[in-house]
Order: C-alpha cells, then structure tokens, then sequence
C-alpha cells in the first residue's frame, strides 16, 4: 500500500492514520490504518476492508489460479480491446492523467490498460483476487489495490475523475443498488462505464433455461468439484462451435433435455475456454439485465451525456459538473 492512499479515504468522521510494521520505501507491506475504533489490517501490501472474501470465493480460486491468462500474447491484445469497447473511453478526456476507479478489478486485467494510457488506479474487488492484482500491477507506481466491499467503499466523496466496472456488478446480490453506490463518489463532469451481462438469449436455445438449471447446482459445489465438472464439460465446445451439428443435436432432442446441455466458453483459446466456463458457473450471483433498464439507472442517477455501446450490455454516463 502506498502511503498516497490514505489521500482517497474518506475522512469527514475522523482522520485516518497510518501504522506500518514493514515497508519496503513508499510500499506498506505490512501494519494498519486506523480510524478512530476501527482497524483495518494492511496485509501483503494491501489494505483490507472486509475481513474475507464472503460470497466471491469462486473469484479468489480463478483469478489465482488464471492469474496471467488473459494479460499475455494474442488475449491481452482481445483484453485490450475489451477495455476500450466497453468503456467507450476516450483516451486523453477519460484516462490520461486522471484517477480512476475500477471496481471489481479481479487479477487487474483491465487496471493494466488505464495505468498504460497514464491513469493514477484504484482497484478495489472483494475477493482474493487482489492478490493476483497486487502482483500483475506492482511495477505501476500509480497502481493501488485495496480489499474492499462496492456497498461500503471507503473513499471519500467525488474523488475520482473516472469510474468502470466491468463484468462485475451483476455478481453482486444487487446490481443496481451497487451501481447507486459508486456515484458519489464520482466528481463533477467525470464519466463512469459499466458492462453488466445482457438479458438476451442464444441461438437454439434460452441461455437462462440451461444456466439457471446447471447453475441451481453448480453454486453450491465447492471449487475443486466445479472445476472438474469444468473440464470435463469442455468437450462440448467442439460440438457448439459447429452450427450443422449443433442444430442437428437441437432438431434431435426434446426440448427438455437440449436445455439441460451445459453451454460452455466459445473462446478459441483453450485455457481461456476453462476460465470463462468456470466463470460462467461458479458466481453465487449472477444477474441479467437490459439496455432500457440499465440506461434508467443512469437517467435516475442524474447523469447526462448517456450512451449505450455496441456490446450487451454497455452504457457510459456523465456527472453533471
């Protein structure tokens, strides 16, 4: 933790202070911020505002054990991409030079590219991933990871110039009350962009008859279980990336029993096949929106200058200044 971050927090109740009990130069490594009564721990570098990771287990198991997957070779290019596509960011009016603020960061795949285009991050994410955060971003000197829940961040009002969460508000077990949460702390005139997963279904079949199916088990396995069920699943990845056989297997089978085929990752990429599926299947919550619904959260945020984006579903947003 670097001593910079005591600069976010909210201290309109009480100040902050700072106890390190190990430092390696401006990097907290150990030790613990104080406030008043409470006490947060400073653990391997990292502050902690909750004590565990409560219903994100699932996300401290992937993002440890895909901790690079996607920051590497052809998938950090498509990462790259990604950021951009559902943001909608511009460069220089949104990231350069500016604070920002990603929730939910997982391994900080996403935080790589605003603190490559010149941003000061803060990534937050209640899980274990921070761990994984932590090591893929410590070579950024703007780069702060923090342990902490979206319904009770710590950080004071309008701090940041610019907010994203992407792919993560819909596993929590209120998408649009933590949407609500992150914009006070937004500044006047500053953007926030979401991608919450879209409430429309696939070809040849509803997406939400054969998860909620699966997903009615699958929740309830611990990770190890999930994760051999994963991979012993991949296989059908052969028969739904041909569209003849898929079909074929459709027009065949009951509809009863088609629905009850898991679907799994169509990424070409086989390591990134087993994470998106685990994905897929291991969140507690998991919740499915739509573009009128998600652009009225941000209508009745106040926010001005709306925009949804070609991906489902995406929509960026400004705080009137």
């Amino acid at each position: 933790m670097k001593r910079r971050f005591l600069d976010f927090l909210d201290a309109s109740s009480q100040p902050w202070e700072l106890i390190p009990s190990k430092s390696e130069g401006e990097e907290v490594i150990e030790g613990q911020l104080k406030q008043g009564a409470r006490v947060v721990k400073v653990v391997r570098g990292m502050p902690r505002f909750v004590p565990d990771d409560n219903y994100a287990g699932n996300f401290s198991f992937q993002w440890q054990k895909f901790k690079r997957t996607q920051s590497e070779g052809e998938l950090r290019e498509q990462s790259r991409k990604a950021f951009w596509d559902k943001t909608g960011f511009d460069r220089e009016r949104d990231i350069a030079g500016k604070l920002v603020l990603d929730v939910g960061c997982g391994q900080g795949r996403f935080a790589d590219f605003a603190l490559e285009a010149g941003a000061e991050v803060v990534g937050v994410d209640l899980s274990f991933a921070v761990e994984s955060a932590y090591s893929n971003m410590k070579h950024y000197s703007k780069a702060h990871i923090a342990q902490a829940n979206v319904f009770e961040l710590p950080f004071k009002k309008e701090c940041f110039d610019t907010i994203y969460s992407l792919g993560v508000l819909h596993h929590t077990p209120d998408c649009k009350a933590a949407f609500e949460k992150l914009i006070p702390l937004l500044k006047p005139g500053g953007r926030i962009a979401i991608w919450v997963y879209g409430a429309y279904g696939w070809n040849y079949g509803d997406i939400r008859d054969t998860f909620d199916f699966w997903r009615s088990r699958t929740v309830n396995w611990d990770t190890d279980r999930l994760m051999r069920w994963c991979r012993a699943v991949l296989p059908l990845y052969h028969l739904q990336k041909n569209p003849t056989v898929w079909k074929t297997i459709h027009n065949s089978l009951p509809g009863f029993l088609f629905h009850k085929i898991p679907l799994v990752s169509a990424s070409e990429n086989a390591e990134q096949r087993l994470l998106d599926t685990f994905d897929f299947y291991g969140p507690k919550y998991q919740s499915l929106h739509t573009y009128p619904e998600v652009f009225g959260w941000f209508k009745n945020a106040g926010l001005t200058d709306i925009h949804v984006l070609e991906f489902p579903v995406c929509v960026i947003g400004t705080k009137p200044a």
